[in-house]
């Protein structure tokens, strides 16, 4: 009686083992599979005077549909802030308890569209890194300088024209409390990448300004 009760569970325990063996087994073929199919983002560097094709890459929906639109990068310079306001004798409500940012890094660029009738670029995603500092446009200060944006964060140009702006960015008042002098020094004297699309592939112009 006592083998036969121990020949049942051996069976029972190798019957067991067997089937987590063939679970893990299907396991890692699916986590294989999933892997080696899953989306890979790459990265393209590009140069300031340069023409880059967005190539339907996008930054939040592909529904910004950017086939047919490039982007070059002319310029950059650094400007006062209170001195670039004072120039449009505007005022732009800022948080008292913050200090206010040193610098508006100005971006002159050139966008073109080829053969697009209902695409466009999403420019809230435009922005500059240097590292993990980030320094996003400043819709504000756009209006200000360019009365054509009027309030409207994305930018659509008609079939087969081109436009040359100037973008704005500012430092993001965290970064400009915690540490203003070693930001402002980046800022003087460092390279940053400009997004300007980054799915599938994240394009980045390196400018310094």
């Amino acid at each position: 009686m006592y083998r036969v009760i121990k020949r049942k569970n051996l069976k029972v325990l190798w019957i067991v083992i067997s089937l987590l063996v063939a679970t893990l087994v299907l396991w890692f073929v699916s986590f294989y599979n999933v892997n080696s199919n899953a989306f890979k983002q790459t990265t393209e560097h590009y140069k300031m005077n340069e023409w880059v094709k967005l190539d339907e890459n996008f930054f939040f929906d592909a529904g910004e549909n950017t086939k047919g639109y490039s982007i070059r990068v002319n310029s950059g310079k650094l400007e006062e802030y209170d001195k670039l306001i004072q120039k449009y004798d505007k005022e732009i409500d800022t948080e008292t308890d913050m200090p206010k940012p040193k610098y508006v890094c100005l971006l002159n660029i050139t966008v073109k569209n080829t053969g697009n009738k209902s695409g466009y670029l999403n420019a809230m995603g435009f922005a500059l890194f240097n590292g993990a500092l980030q320094v996003p446009i400043d819709f504000d200060i756009w209006n200000i300088i360019d009365k054509n944006i009027d309030g409207n964060t994305l930018l659509k140009l008609r079939k087969n024209t081109e436009v040359t702006l100037t973008l704005p960015f500012t430092a993001q008042p965290l970064d400009e409390a915690v540490n203003s002098h070693r930001l402002n020094n980046i800022l003087e004297n460092e390279e940053f990448d400009f997004y300007i699309c980054d799915f599938p592939v994240r394009k980045l112009i390196k400018v310094k300004f």
